[in-house]
């Protein structure tokens, strides 16, 4: 399966999306899930250059919608090498060009990818409630009136990173009626083996908390993380004489207007620290050595920063606000209180009281529990396959499709014995029209031989010049796309369908087959559901293959496997 995510940008100063995909792609891609981003960033940018999966950035978009002139072409011209396509946030203009690229792929009779929106928080009411907000949740209201509703409504399902979330985002406009509202999950990878380097390098950033115990809060410094809370509440404390920690704040923001006014707030306690961002080794050691991560946020979808506490072994001191409090309070892996001023004291005053007493092991229990990613990519590539399968069907005692799918196939069962089977082998004109009038996307010069055998033509997308082979089987309960030049030889057998064996009903689950252009698969082949076989690659006679093949090498085997490179002399 080959998943598009389309994001406006993936810059990592901007925190929690962009880091969600990083963190997500690795594991997805060993479960088969091969994943490309799309994004509004500077094409020369590290974190686009040094990408260990592939991002097409297409230039920064300089003004507050996030408007490019080449998003929409882009789409365009790529969204049908993909199975799905994830839109990633609200409100700026990545999500209205899917949009805009979905409906005219409609209109010219595309088999589309299926679509799915990830909020990542946006839809929580905080946003249209909070005081300073008032004209964003005007012009909020108004953008969901006009765009933001056509986007969420034309998706096969939204996203949700926990429970919470998506019980939020019910709360916060009118009409809300998704599809399919799907808890997901969220995960990042295990955290780096704790090692002296990590220290040095924080400490080298942070000199004033060496050799002491601190607090650490590592989040953007902007009024929505509850940073004035925190402070106050600190001061307060230790002029009640309780004997805290010291405190790093620590994230990007100091610059701001709301940034300056923190240090000014904390500037009567020298016990109050400011490192600016961590990163890398910096950041991991300050997760390592401090007594407690803390983040009193007044809206917080999932909260990376936590979860990577909690992964470090870390009790987790968070506002009711953090979507995830409920696991958090859950697996007692840390304290939750209201996200007010009285809710902060309380929050410090609980955690002096009880230290550290066994949440070393809650912390990691609960991460591996909830957060880890490997649990969060089987949760989504089970999510997607559920999709795709019919749970409440019993194969066993009833039929798979439809009543009206399995007449439509009565039907051309009965056209291809008279129209298309016998009719002469140079008549490939007349069988590409037989199999457009029943649904297929056939380009030109195709070559689709009568002793194929296709399953429900209406499934089926076949490219310029490309040829089918006599005795080939289309088994296009899936979708199966042939790109040009596409060359299936005889016997091979592309199978579109499965069932999970995992479930009593034995449901059945779909998964297409996307065989992009000049790609030979020679006889006798077997091709499961739900692989992509890349740009020129050549199979070999009687290979299964059982995963996606890349692009312009010769592969074979069973399973099938990559041998070597295509060479065009």
């Amino acid at each position: 399966m080959r998943v598009l995510r389309i994001i406006s940008s993936m810059n990592p100063a901007l925190g929690g999306p962009g880091q969600g995909i990083r963190n997500m792609i690795p594991a997805l891609e060993q479960l088969g899930i091969a994943n490309e981003v799309v994004c509004l960033d500077d094409t020369k940018a590290n974190f686009i250059t040094k990408s260990p999966f592939t991002i097409h950035a297409l230039g920064e978009a300089n003004n507050p919608w996030s408007y490019h002139p080449q998003l929409l072409p882009w789409l365009k011209e790529h969204l049908l090498r993909f199975d799905a396509v994830i839109v990633h946030g609200l409100w700026l203009y990545h999500g209205f060009a899917f949009y805009k690229a979905l409906k005219i792929l409609q209109k010219e009779g595309k088999l589309i990818p299926k679509m799915y929106v990830m909020p990542h928080g946006m839809l929580d009411p905080w946003f249209q409630r909070a005081e300073g907000r008032k004209l964003k949740a005007i012009r909020n209201w108004v953008y969901w009136k006009l765009i933001e509703q056509k986007v969420i409504h034309a998706a096969e399902g939204i996203l949700f990173t926990c429970e919470e979330e998506l019980r939020l985002a019910r709360e916060t406009f009118r009409p809300y009626a998704p599809k399919r509202e799907l808890n997901v999950g969220y995960g990042i990878q295990p955290p780096p083996l704790r090692s002296k380097e990590m220290e040095t390098a924080f400490y080298q950033q942070c000199p004033e908390v060496q050799d002491s115990p601190y607090l650490l809060f590592l989040s953007r410094i902007h009024v929505k993380k509850g940073v004035d809370l925190l402070i106050k509440a600190y001061l307060y404390l230790k002029k009640e004489g309780l004997t805290l920690p010291k405190l790093v704040v620590a994230g990007p923001g100091l610059e701001t207007t709301y940034g300056k006014e923190m240090i000014q707030l904390a500037s009567v306690d020298k016990d109050i620290v400011f490192p600016g961002m961590l990163s890398g080794d910096a950041k991991w050691g300050a997760f390592y050595a401090c007594e407690a991560f803390v983040l009193p946020s007044h809206q917080e979808n999932f909260g990376i920063a936590v979860v990577e506490a909690l992964a470090c072994g870390k009790i987790v001191l968070i506002s009711d606000q953090v979507n995830i409090w409920r696991e958090i309070e859950a697996g007692k892996a840390g304290i939750v209180e209201p996200d007010t001023y009285e809710g902060m004291v309380n929050l410090l005053k609980r955690w002096y009281k009880a230290q550290k007493d066994g949440v070393t092991e809650n912390a990691q229990t609960t991460f591996l529990q909830y957060f880890s990613v490997e649990e969060a990519a089987k949760r989504f590539e089970n999510t997607l396959n559920s999709l795709n399968s019919r749970p409440s069907q019993d194969t066993h005692t009833g039929p798979s499709f439809s009543l009206q799918n399995r007449l439509l196939r009565l039907i051309w069962g009965i056209a291809a014995l008279l129209f298309f089977r016998y009719s002469p082998r140079p008549l490939h004109a007349w069988r590409a029209f037989c199999l457009r009038i029943f649904g297929a996307k056939v380009g030109k010069g195709v070559h689709v031989y009568p002793k194929v055998k296709i399953w429900a033509p209406w499934n089926l997308e076949l490219g310029d010049e490309c040829g089918v082979g006599d005795g080939a089987t289309l088994y296009s309960q899936g979708k199966i796309s042939l790109g040009k030049r596409v060359v299936i030889s005889q016997g091979t057998h592309l199978c579109a369908g499965t069932h999970d064996y995992t479930k009593e009903g034995f449901p059945l689950i779909t998964k297409p087959i996307r065989i992009e252009d000049n790609v030979w698969v020679a006889a006798e082949a077997f091709v499961h559901p739900g692989v992509t076989i890349g740009e020129g690659a050549v199979v070999g006679a009687r290979s299964v293959v059982t995963k996606d093949m890349p692009a312009w090498m010769v592969c074979a085997g069973h399973p099938c496997k990559p041998i070597k490179p295509r060479v065009i002399t």
